[in-house]
C-alpha cells in the first residue's frame, strides 16, 4: 500500500489549495503539505471548525481539534497581517 495521501492522482500539488463545495456551501478545505502530509478545515454543525492534519506515513500521530469562531478569526487575521508583510517586502 502507498504511503502517498490521495491527491486526486496526483492532481495536487505540494502547497496548493483545494477547496470541496456543494453548491454555495463549503464542505472543507484542505492543504498538501508534502506527499505525506496534508491539512484540513471543514465547518461542523455545531458552529465549530474541525482543523485536521494527517500524515499517510504515520511519522505523527493524526491531530485533530475544533477551533470556534474567535480562534478562526485570530488565525484569518494573523494570516492577513503576514500576507501583507509579504506583499510589502516585494514591493521594496
Amino acid at each position: 500500500m502507498s504511503k502517498n495521501l490521495d491527491t486526486l492522482n496526483n492532481q495536487m500539488s505540494v502547497g496548493q489549495v483545494k477547496t470541496i463545495r456543494t453548491g454555495d456551501h463549503l464542505d472543507y478545505v484542505e492543504m498538501l503539505f508534502s506527499n505525506e502530509l496534508s491539512a484540513q478545515l471543514a465547518p461542523l454543525q455545531d458552529g465549530t471548525i474541525q482543523f485536521v492534519v494527517k500524515d499517510s506515513a504515520f511519522k505523527l500521530p493524526n491531530m485533530s481539534c475544533k477551533m470556534e469562531r474567535d480562534t478562526i478569526r485570530s488565525l484569518i487575521l494573523a494570516l492577513k497581517e503576514l500576507y501583507s508583510q509579504l506583499n510589502e517586502s516585494e514591493e521594496k
